[in-house]
């Protein structure tokens, strides 16, 4: 899968609960994967700059 900023260098909010303050991460797995995503994107965007 490809990743693909919205707009490069720029900075986005990343927000913790979904609608009426519902978790956004149901299980720990989730949570770490997120982290995991995050971490192949930031350091993608950092080979590119």
């Amino acid at each position: 899968m490809k990743y693909q900023p919205f707009e490069t260098g720029h900075y986005f909010h990343i927000y913790n609960r979904g609608n009426n303050n519902e978790n956004i991460f149901l299980e720990k797995d989730n949570y770490a994967l997120f982290f995991e995503i995050n971490e192949k994107i930031s350091a993608s965007r950092k080979r590119h700059l």
